[in-house]
Order: structure tokens, then C-alpha cells, then sequence
């Protein structure tokens, strides 16, 4: 036996042991195994050889060289919870074997360590990807909105700068009144994108604050019906209001409560094709939410699109647009502690329902 070998056998990293022809503890080398009395029965202290008696005979009347066990964790006795390595080969007396025991717990709680990082690593290298990922989308999604943006100030900024050229000529009155009504037109499209940029900003830096009253939901929503219906696409376009009696005052804020609803009315408008049939519909619920659904029998939403209908710069279809519309809405939804969900089948329509917590439920009606 080396110098390396005693000094293991000397602290503990190393022990022999060697069992009769009983299965008893003979002789004990080391101080890993100093605890075995002389005489003990071996499976008491070493529970891995239980079943192993024909394997020990075999090797002590020489008809196997030897056995390895490696890596075995001990379940019981003194040497609980230490992972050993064992070599089991004849000893000299008849019928005896001897073990060589090697104590790998410090090995083995390394390699643990290692695979632990390995696949913590590999964790943090997947979220990473990921994170990479969203990022090159968001880029991506954003430069494409930037295009879309500067078409969409460019074109109606052109027109009402072209018509205020004309309008400086000499024109008819009804020829200037058709010019003007193109200005005012194109500004308010530049309104209405500029008041979305804003809107979207102010949520993303959660600035926006409500300014909260009792609503009559009733009244509200026939004042979307009437604003559709005066847009020019609306006109050709068939709403039915369906208001239930019982409906309650909402408590809300009132032109952030009409910009959801009415940003709802309008996609459907959008993506329903001419007469087509556009219902909004308010009830209570029996546990006490409010639910405000707007449904269209138009193109519907595919389900590719659906996962992202609510990220901003996101347009369903190939509709033109910011892609604002609905990521706003939803945020104002969250604002109010409120849910906003849609459902579609291509070719069939959509429904969006917007769901008020019965906390909003502020008076029944009388």
C-alpha cells in the first residue's frame, strides 16, 4: 500500500474492510470505517450488500474476480448520507472477501454543483436568447411603426397643405367648401393619431390618472352607436343596442370608458364589410361584474394574430393603421381593474367583451 493510499486510509477518505465467511466484520483499516466493530454484521452498516449474498459467495470461492459498485449514497447506519465507491474482491481467508470503500461525497456534491450551474447556465443562456428575441422583434415592430407613422403624418399633412394652396386661388364657394371639408377631415385623422401617440405614451410611463364619475352605461353606449354611425363606413353598417333594464351606474372614467368602447366599435366597423351587423351588449352578471361586449359578423381575426392583438404597434389583418387602437384599450381596461378579451373565428366574426369587477357596480338602477 502507497503513502497516498495510507494517508486516505489515515483521514478518512478510505477504508477496508474484510467479512468471514458469516458476513461479519474480521478486520477494519481506515478511519472512514473505525466504527465497525469486530464481529457486526456488515449489512448493517453497509445496507447496499442485502441481496448480494450468492455475488459474495462467488467472488470468495474465486468463481467472480470482483464487484464495483460505484457511486453508491448509504440510506442508513453511521455512514448515512455519504456517497461511496466499493470494490469488493476475495480476501485471503477461505470464503472471505474484503472491501475497498471509497468516500466520493465531497466528488459527488462537486459534480452536483457543476451540473446545477451547467443547467442553470443553460437557463440563463435560454432567457437570454429569449430576451434577445423580444428585443429584435420590438425593434422591429417599431421601425415598421415608425414607417407606417411618417406615412400616416405625411399623406395628410400633404393633402391639407396642397388645399391651402388652392384655397389661396380664386374658387366658387361650393368648391372651396369641398377643399375645407378635406382640411378639416385630415385634421382630425392628425388628432386622432397624435392622441393616440400621446395616450400610448403616458401609459407606457404610467402617467395617465382617471378621473372617475357614476356613468350611465346605457347613455354611453347609444352615444358610441350615434358617433359610429356618423364615421363614414359606419353609415353602411347595421348596430343594435341591446341594454339590459337592470343595468347599474358604473363608476369610471367617463372619456377614458367612451375611448375604450368607442376604439372597440370602430375595429369592428373596420373589419366588418358593408351591411354587415355590428351588436353591443351590457348586462350584469350574477356575481356581481358588469359585461360590455361589442360583436361583428365580419372577416374575424386569425389565430396567429390573436396572441398579439393587444401588443402595441399591432395591426390584425392588413388594415391600415397605428396599431394602437386595442393595446390602449387594454391598458385603460387594466386602469379600471377591468378585463378586456376577444374571441374570433376567421370568416365568422369577433366578439370583444369587456368585463367590469363588481367593485365598479355603484348603485342599481331604480
Amino acid at each position: 500500500m502507497g503513502a497516498l493510499d495510507q494517508y486516505f486510509l489515515d483521514h478518512g477518505r478510505m477504508g477496508l474492510i474484510s467479512l468471514d465467511s458469516d458476513r461479519r466484520v474480521d478486520i477494519c483499516i481506515g478511519k472512514l470505517v473505525s466504527e465497525l466493530s469486530k464481529g457486526s454484521v456488515a449489512i448493517e452498516a453497509l445496507p447496499v450488500l442485502i441481496g448480494l449474498d450468492d455475488v459474495l459467495d462467488d467472488i470468495a470461492g474465486g468463481r467472480q474476480s470482483e464487484l464495483l459498485l460505484p457511486r453508491v449514497t448509504i440510506q442508513a447506519g453511521y455512514l448515512a448520507g455519504k456517497t461511496l465507491s466499493m470494490q469488493i474482491m476475495p480476501a485471503e481467508a477461505p470464503k472471505s472477501v474484503q472491501i475497498l470503500i471509497r468516500d466520493e461525497s465531497e466528488l459527488a456534491e462537486l459534480e452536483q454543483g457543476v451540473l446545477q450551474h451547467r443547467n442553470e447556465l443553460a437557463l440563463a443562456n435560454e432567457a437570454l436568447a429569449e430576451a434577445r428575441a423580444r428585443a429584435e422583434e420590438a425593434l422591429r415592430q417599431k421601425a415598421s411603426f415608425l414607417a407606417n407613422i411618417s406615412h400616416d403624418l405625411k399623406t395628410p399633412l400633404q393633402v391639407i397643405i396642397g388645399n391651402a394652396e388652392i384655397l389661396r386661388g380664386d374658387l366658387s364657394k361650393e368648391e372651396r367648401d369641398e377643399f375645407l371639408e378635406d382640411v378639416l377631415d385630415n385634421s382630425n385623422f392628425l388628432l386622432a393619431l397624435i392622441t393616440d401617440l400621446l395616450d400610448a405614451s403616458a401609459l407606457e410611463a404610467n402617467q395617465l390618472a382617471l378621473t372617475e364619475e357614476a356613468i350611465d352605461i346605457g347613455s354611453l353606449l347609444e352615444r358610441i352607436v350615434s358617433m359610429a354611425r356618423q364615421i363614414p363606413d359606419g353609415m353602411q353598417r347595421h348596430f343594435e343596442l341591446e341594454v339590459d333594464e337592470r343595468s347599474p351606474l358604473i363608476m369610471a372614467d367617463p372619456m377614458r370608458l367612451r375611448r375604450i368602447l368607442l376604439n372597440l366599435v370602430s375595429n369592428a366597423v373596420k373589419f366588418t364589410d358593408v351591411g354587415g351587423r355590428i351588436v353591443l351588449r351590457a348586462e350584469p352578471k350574477a356575481a356581481g361584474e358588469f359585461i360590455v361586449e361589442v360583436k361583428d359578423d365580419g372577416c374575424g381575426i386569425e389565430p396567429a394574430m390573436m396572441q398579439h392583438v393587444f401588443e402595441p404597434f399591432t395591426s390584425a389583418g392588413s388594415q391600415d393603421g397605428t396599431g394602437l387602437g386595442l393595446h390602449i384599450s387594454k391598458s385603460l381596461a387594466d386602469l379600471h381593474q377591468a378585463n378586456l378579451s376577444l374571441s374570433s373565428e376567421p370568416g365568422v366574426g369577433t366578439t370583444a367583451r369587456l368585463c367590469l369587477p363588481k367593485a365598479r357596480v355603484v348603485k342599481a338602477p331604480s
